[in-house]
C-alpha cells in the first residue's frame, strides 16, 4: 500500500511539471509573451523598430532594435528573425543610417541645438542718392530781404554815364543843335525768387541703419550730404521812360554867344532801362533724421521669395546749411540808342553795357540749423535674401532760415525721389 501511494505522488508531481511547462514555460502558447516581458525588463533600451522614439532617459548608444513581436520570433531576447550577420551591408544601411537616425538627429533631447529657430537678422545698413524739387516757399523775398535789395535807391542819374549827349552843328554855322538822353524810373521788377530757380536740382547721398523691429515695421536713422549748385541770371528789373531833349541855339555875332531858340523833349515809355543780374553761391547740407517705416502686404512674390512690398514711413530731423551769399552785376542800357531804335523794340544785347564798380557780393544767410521732417511712399524689392532696393518719394519739410538782417525766410517744402539699397547683416 505504502509502495502504491509513492507511485502515484510520483507520477502526480511528473504531471504537474509537464503541464506547467506547456502552460507557463519557454515552450507553452505564452512562452513569446513571457520572454518578451523579460526581455523588456532586462533591456528597457530597446525599440521595436526603427521609426520608433527614444525611450526616456537613454542615450542613443544604448539603444538596440528588436523583432520581439509575432509569431515567427525564435528567441525572446529581442533579435529579429533574419538576423543581420550575414547581410553586414543590409544591416548597416537600414538599420544605422536610415529613418532612426534622421529622428534621432532632429530630436532635441539628444541634439538641443538642432531644433533651435535660425536666428532672424535684426539689422541692416543702407544707402540711398535721390533728387528733390522745391514745390513751395521763396528763397528770396525781397520784402523780407529788404535792406538786402541792391536794387533799392537806384537812381539813373547817380551811377555811370546814364545821362547822353549829342551836339550837332557849330557857332561857324550859326545854328548848334543839343540832344540829351536820359531815363526816368517807372517802377522797379523785384519778384521773389524761389528755391527750385536759385540753385540745380539738389543730388542727395544718405547711409544709415535700420532695426527691423517686427516682419512689418522697421526703425532707422540716418546721415546724409545734399549739393546743389548756384544759378545766375536776371533778378530785378528797372522799367523806365526814355527821353530825348533838344535844345536849338544860334550863334550871335553882336554878343558872340549862343542864344537859345527853342527846347523840345521827346519820349518811349516802358522800356528796360536797367537790370539786377545775381549769381548764387553753391548750397551744402548735411541732414541728420530718425524714423520708422510701416510695410503692407507683398503685392508680388515668387517661388525664390524676391517680394515686392509697399510701405510709408516718416522721419524728423535737423538740417544744416552753408552760409549763401549772391554776387550783383548792373546792367546798364543806352539811353540814345535805345531811344533812337525805338525803345522797346530794340532789344540787342549791345544796348547794354555792365556798369563798372557796380558789383558788390551780398550775404543773403548765415550758415544755421533748421527742422526737417519728411514723409514717405514706396515700394521694396527684396532682391536676394539678405539684399533689398526700394524706390520712394513723398514731401520734404524744411524750417525757415534766417536772412542776415534777422528777418525770417519761407520754409520749404520738396518732393523727393530716392532710390535705397539695403543689406541684413
Amino acid at each position: 500500500m505504502r509502495i502504491a501511494v509513492l507511485a502515484l505522488s510520483t507520477v502526480l508531481l511528473s504531471g504537474c511539471s509537464w503541464l506547467g511547462n506547456m502552460t507557463g514555460g519557454a515552450f507553452g502558447p505564452n512562452a513569446q509573451n513571457a520572454g518578451h516581458y523579460g526581455a523588456k525588463k532586462m533591456n528597457r533600451c530597446q525599440v521595436p523598430h526603427a521609426q520608433a522614439p527614444l525611450p526616456r532617459g537613454c542615450h542613443p548608444s544604448q539603444v538596440t532594435i528588436g523583432m520581439a513581436q509575432g509569431g515567427n520570433n525564435q528567441f525572446a531576447g529581442g533579435f529579429s528573425q533574419t538576423p543581420q550577420f550575414g547581410n553586414p551591408q543590409q544591416f548597416g544601411a537600414q538599420d544605422v543610417t536610415g529613418a532612426y537616425g534622421s529622428h534621432a538627429h532632429n530630436a532635441g533631447a539628444i541634439n538641443p541645438g538642432a531644433n533651435k529657430r535660425k536666428r532672424k537678422p535684426k539689422l541692416r545698413g543702407s544707402l540711398s542718392l535721390g533728387l528733390e524739387k522745391s514745390n513751395a516757399g521763396d528763397y528770396l523775398d525781397f520784402v523780407k530781404a529788404g535792406t538786402l535789395d541792391p536794387s533799392n535807391g537806384y537812381d539813373p542819374s547817380l551811377t555811370g554815364p546814364f545821362v547822353e549827349q549829342r551836339t550837332e552843328g557849330s557857332p561857324t554855322e550859326g545854328e548848334v543843335t543839343t540832344r540829351l538822353y536820359s531815363a526816368e524810373i517807372e517802377e522797379i521788377l523785384r519778384p521773389t525768387v524761389s528755391f527750385d530757380d536759385v540753385h540745380s536740382t539738389p543730388l542727395s547721398l544718405r547711409g544709415g541703419l535700420e532695426y527691423i523691429v517686427n516682419p512689418k515695421t522697421t526703425v532707422f536713422a540716418n546721415a546724409g550730404y545734399t549739393y546743389a549748385e548756384g544759378n545766375s541770371g536776371p533778378v530785378a528789373r528797372v522799367i523806365g521812360t526814355l527821353h530825348e531833349d533838344t535844345i536849338t541855339q544860334f550863334y550871335d555875332e553882336e554878343t558872340l554867344a549862343l542864344l537859345a531858340t527853342g527846347t523840345s523833349r521827346g519820349f518811349i515809355p516802358n522800356n528796360e532801362v536797367a537790370t539786377f543780374d545775381y549769381n548764387f553761391s553753391d548750397m551744402e547740407r548735411i541732414d541728420l533724421e530718425v524714423g520708422a517705416r510701416r510695410y503692407f502686404n507683398p503685392i508680388m512674390k515668387n517661388s525664390m521669395s524676391r517680394t515686392v512690398t509697399p510701405f510709408v514711413g516718416a522721419s524728423i530731423g535737423a538740417s544744416h546749411h552753408n552760409s549763401q551769399s549772391f554776387d550783383v552785376t548792373q546792367r546798364q542800357v543806352f539811353f540814345e540808342r535805345a531811344y533812337l531804335a525805338g525803345g522797346t523794340e530794340f532789344v540787342e544785347d549791345r544796348a547794354f553795357y555792365s556798369v563798372p564798380d557796380a558789383s558788390p557780393q551780398v550775404e543773403l544767410y548765415d550758415s544755421q540749423w533748421v527742422p526737417s521732417g519728411q514723409l514717405n511712399a514706396g515700394l521694396e524689392w527684396q532682391a536676394t535674401p539678405k539684399t533689398a532696393i526700394a524706390f520712394e518719394t513723398g514731401l520734404r519739410f524744411e524750417g525757415a532760415r534766417d536772412y542776415a538782417n534777422g528777418t525770417k525766410g519761407d520754409d520749404n517744402i520738396a518732393i523727393p525721389v530716392t532710390i535705397r539699397g539695403s543689406y541684413n547683416f
